[in-house]
């Protein structure tokens, strides 16, 4: 009868992309939705959870901290599904909202319009975040640009990350304090380890700066064009393949967020030792 029941089980409604111990406590699947945005207008987001080995949202996991993630210029969004699904595999949910031509600055709101428009669907995601929660917001390259316009305008964003991106001289981050971390590549060759440092300085304290040895501006992307490599440094002959970068790079970024969304003690006092493998830290 066990048997039975268990061969009956519904399959979930998410691509299962990652299984429950792959990459972390709980699996990782994704659905795309609809919401609101505009008053004539829907957007498409694409929501990767914690999920059971079903693609059902792992109840152990619920409400999950929201992450927002904005995609960089020119680049679509499952571009960054590797990133994605590794934040839901730790217990995170994150939204990745479309953007007209995949420049996000068109429409830079559309972070703010997915995390309530799922904060509100019901069904699958029923329970999925809290609309009012602290969440995360971080992106790459203008995506971060984009993440920091985000941060300053809504308190509930309170983890800012960016990767290979600094903030535009138009944006008040000066008026604002809540964590920050800035990550990027020391082969990147279009945001520059001294671009990235000097927008770093312009937020307030707690702000933290790791630089990744060997990677270029698209070791953060898959599915990258011979062009984008030969732009971004990454076909510098002392790259390292991003397989080796990304495992650098991910645990300053999961020590910052489980720190700033989950108050843990352990994460924070990472970030005060700074002791990453493969990354030069700096506050």
């Amino acid at each position: 009868m066990v048997l039975l029941i268990l061969a009956c089980a519904p399959e979930g409604p998410g691509e299962l992309l990652l299984s429950p111990g792959d990459a972390g406590e709980y699996g990782a699947a994704r659905l795309q939705t609809t919401v609101q945005a505009r008053v004539t207008e829907m957007l498409n987001v694409t929501v990767t959870f914690p999920s059971d080995r079903d693609g059902w949202p792992d109840d152990a996991a619920l409400p999950a901290p929201a992450v927002v993630l904005v995609q960089g210029g020119l680049v679509e969004p499952d571009r960054y599904q590797w990133l994605a699904s590794h934040l839901a595999a730790q217990g995170y949910a994150v939204l990745s909202p479309e953007h007209p031509g995949n420049l996000a600055i068109f429409a830079a709101e559309n972070g703010r319009y997915a995390l309530d428009g799922v904060a509100r669907r019901g069904g699958v995601f029923e329970g999925l975040i809290e609309a009012d929660a602290p969440a995360g917001v971080g992106g790459h390259s203008l995506g971060g640009v984009v993440s920091s316009m985000l941060w300053t305008e809504d308190e509930r964003f309170e983890a800012l990350f960016m990767l290979a991106s600094f903030p535009a001289d138009s944006t008040d981050v000066e008026g604002r304090s809540a964590p920050v971390l800035s990550l990027t590549g020391s082969l990147d060759a279009q945001a520059l380890v001294e671009q990235v440092e000097s927008g770093l300085e312009r937020f307030s304290e707690p702000r933290h700066l790791g630089v990744v040895e060997g990677m270029g501006h698209y070791g953060w992307t898959d599915d990258n064009s011979a062009e984008n490599l030969a732009q971004g440094g990454d076909d510098d002959p002392a790259a390292r393949s991003s397989t080796l970068t990304r495992a650098d790079a991910l645990p300053p970024l999961m020590a910052f967020l489980n720190a700033a969304l989950r108050d843990d003690a352990d994460a924070d006092a990472a970030l005060e030792a700074g002791d990453f493998a493969g990354v030069t830290w700096s506050d």
